[in-house]
């Protein structure tokens, strides 16, 4: 792959704009920044795209992100290879899928009542009027029980910005040291809709 590229809100046009230039295989983005960039970024189209990956539609439905797609794939090119994910099957989903997909190959998974069987699941709960409390309490995990490796989940990007200060704050989980190629002994992947970010 030449370049991987993560486009969102939030982050400079322009930059994105010189990195579209250099010719990526592969970009995330979101459906509106990516939006933006196709009207406003010179030469930039999806003309020539050979997979569309429509990650969590379900969830970018919700988020009221329907008009956006409809035109996201209709500025694609036809003879595109489409892939939709969504944790469920609704009738936006549908209309979805007919709208972008051409002669289907549909993959369910188990329902959610089944789990592996080495899994192990837990969950806190956090009463009401106490939701101030959910930072301290993923940074007490994160100090005593998940020491190693582990992810956290976020729907908004911004809580990723914010998890990972107040991480990297209480669990000492440093950046990479790369001018002397040193690492800490904890990684932690933080992820929202769509997006990664990895710290050591």
């Amino acid at each position: 792959l030449n370049i991987f590229l993560w486009f969102s809100g939030g982050l400079d046009l322009k930059t994105q704009e010189a990195a579209l230039r250099s010719g990526p295989d592969v970009v995330v983005a979101t459906p509106g920044r990516l939006i933006d960039h196709l009207h406003n970024s010179p030469n930039f189209s999806l003309n020539t795209i050979e997979v569309l990956v429509l990650d969590e539609a379900d969830r970018m439905l919700e988020e009221a992100f329907k008009d956006q797609m409809n035109e996201l794939i209709r500025l694609c090119a036809p003879n595109r290879q489409t892939l939709l994910f969504s944790a469920t099957m609704t009738d936006q989903i549908d209309e979805l899928a007919a709208m972008s997909l051409k002669k289907p190959v549909k993959i369910f998974i188990n329902e959610n009542t089944e789990t592996a069987l080495k899994l192990r699941q837990e969950f806190v709960r956090i009463r009401a009027g106490r939701e101030g409390d959910r930072e301290a309490i993923v940074s007490a995990l994160v100090t005593r029980t998940f020491q190693s490796c582990f992810f956290v989940f976020s729907g908004k990007y911004y809580r990723v910005c914010e998890d990972e200060e107040r991480l990297s704050a209480h669990a000492h989980l440093a950046r990479t040291f790369r001018t002397k190629g040193k690492i800490s002994d904890t990684s932690v992947l933080i992820l929202c809709n769509g997006s990664f970010q990895h710290r050591r």
